[in-house]
Order: structure tokens, then sequence, then C-alpha cells
């Protein structure tokens, strides 16, 4: 009869990173109502711990720079737009700083007011030129002036 096998000790499973809320800004409701035809009311843009981890974990190669520059892209954006998949969603958009993966940097905003009376980021990441002019060009994305 031969002994057991020797078992191996459980390595404890990896903490997961923890990701802080991020208050980003204000949100520049004038304009994208303006470009959108919406009747959005002034609120103050965060993203919660749980997006903050969505991207840093699906969106790893453009987090560093979406991160480093999510307060000019939301209260300064170069355009707003909506994807007819995603009505509960809109999104603004800026150019990035060169050293990033793609020229522009896109942040997925909801609607609906959360329960502090702001708004959500739902997503983020960055966006090439084509992307850009596609949407551009299927008015999808207008320029705020």
């Amino acid at each position: 009869m031969s002994s057991p096998r020797p078992v191996a000790p459980r390595r404890p499973a990896a903490a997961k990173r923890k990701y802080p809320a991020i208050i980003v800004g204000p949100l520049p409701v004038d304009k994208i109502n303006g470009a959108l035809g919406t009747e959005l009311e002034p609120g103050v843009v965060s993203v919660s711990p749980a997006c903050h981890r969505h991207i840093a974990e699906d969106h790893p190669d453009d987090y560093p720079h979406i991160i480093a520059a999510i307060a000019d892209i939301v209260t300064g954006p170069l355009y707003v737009g909506q994807d007819p998949k995603h009505a509960d969603n809109f999104y603004v958009v800026r150019r990035l700083p060169e050293e990033a993966p793609n020229p522009y940097g896109l942040v997925a905003i909801g609607f609906e007011r959360n329960k502090e009376g702001g708004y959500s980021v739902k997503s983020a990441y960055t966006i090439n030129q084509v992307t850009v002019d596609k949407r551009r060009a299927a008015r999808r994305l207008h320029r705020i002036l």
C-alpha cells in the first residue's frame, strides 16, 4: 500500500486591489444640453470604486492616460454624443496627450442622477481618429462650441 501524496498548501487568494471613488468635477450641462437637446440639471460627475476597477482592469493600456485626463475630458469636452445602443448613457470626448494609445479619451456617463444628485461615469477608454470621424459622420458625436 502506498502512502498518500503530500498535499501542497493552498496559497491565499491574491487580494483584489482597492480602487477608490473619484470626484471628477462639474458636468458642463449647458454645452451638453445644447449639443444633444437634453435637459440635464447641474451636477458633479463621479467614478464609483466598481467603475474605477472596470476602467483599470478592462482597459489596462488606456487606464493611466484616462485617469490622468478624466477631469479635463468631463469638464471640458471637445465632443459629446450618444450611442443608440446605450440610450441610458451619453459620452464626452476630448483629445489626449500624444503618449496615449489613441488620440482621444471617451468617458461614458449615465443620464440618471445618482443618490448624491450627480452623475456617474459608466466607463472610460481611448478611441482613435477613425472612430471619431465615423461617429461624427453618423451624427452620433457632436462638436461642442
